[in-house]
C-alpha cells in the first residue's frame, strides 16, 4: 500500500465522526473530535458550498463552515495525491491544498498515527509503524496528553500548568513550596 492510500485509509476514520471543539488560533484551527483526534488546518482552505471561495481557516468564513460539526458528523474524508485533504460537513465541502512553504493541515487520529500534508505538496505519515496502525487501538496517545499536567514548583521559578505558565510562589504561600 502507497503512502496515498494508507493516507487516506487513516483519514477515513474522520467520516462520522463530530467535533467536541473546535480551537482558533493564531495561524491555524483545530478541530478536537469525539474519538479524541485532532484535525489542524493552517492554510487557506477551498469551501466548495460557497462557489469554491478560498478562505483562511482562522477567519470567520473559515470557521462558520466547521460549525455544524459540532452538531452532525463529517463524510466524504479522504486525501488526493497531491495532499489535498477534502472532507464534507452538512451540505458544505471543504478542500485544504498544500502550500508551498508550510504544512497545510494534519490529522493526528486513531493508533497515533499524523498525517501531514507537507509543504509543497505530499504526505508523510508519523507515528506508530504500519503493523501497529492496523491494530486496535495499538499506540493510542491522547490529543493533549500534557494538557492537565502539573509540573513540580522550583523556587523562583514559574510553575507550569497544561498549556499557560502560573507565576512562582513565595515560600509560606498557600499551596507554594515549603
Amino acid at each position: 500500500m502507497g503512502d496515498v492510500e494508507e493516507a487516506d485509509r487513516l483519514l477515513r476514520s474522520l467520516d462520522g465522526r463530530s467535533a467536541d471543539q473546535v480551537r482558533v488560533g493564531v495561524g491555524d484551527v483545530q478541530v478536537v473530535l469525539d474519538d479524541g483526534s485532532l484535525l489542524t488546518l493552517a492554510c487557506p482552505v477551498t469551501v466548495a458550498g460557497q462557489s469554491g471561495v478560498c478562505v483562511e481557516p482562522t477567519s470567520l468564513d473559515g470557521v462558520a463552515p466547521l460549525h455544524p460539526w459540532l452538531r452532525t458528523t463529517a463524510r466524504d474524508a479522504g486525501v488526493d495525491a497531491t495532499g489535498a485533504l477534502s472532507f464534507t460537513v452538512g451540505p458544505t465541502t471543504l478542500r485544504c491544498a498544500p502550500d508551498p512553504s508550510y504544512e497545510a493541515c494534519a490529522h493526528d487520529g486513531p493508533g497515533g498515527a499524523e498525517v501531514v500534508c507537507m509543504p509543497g505538496g505530499g504526505l508523510a505519515i508519523w507515528g506508530c509503524p504500519p503493523a501497529a496502525r492496523n491494530a486496535a487501538g495499538a499506540g493510542r496517545r491522547r490529543v493533549a496528553a500534557n494538557w492537565h499536567a502539573v509540573h513540580r514548583v522550583l523556587p523562583g521559578r514559574a510553575a507550569r500548568v497544561g498549556p499557560i505558565a502560573a507565576p512562582p510562589r513565595r515560600r509560606g504561600q498557600r499551596g507554594g513550596p515549603p
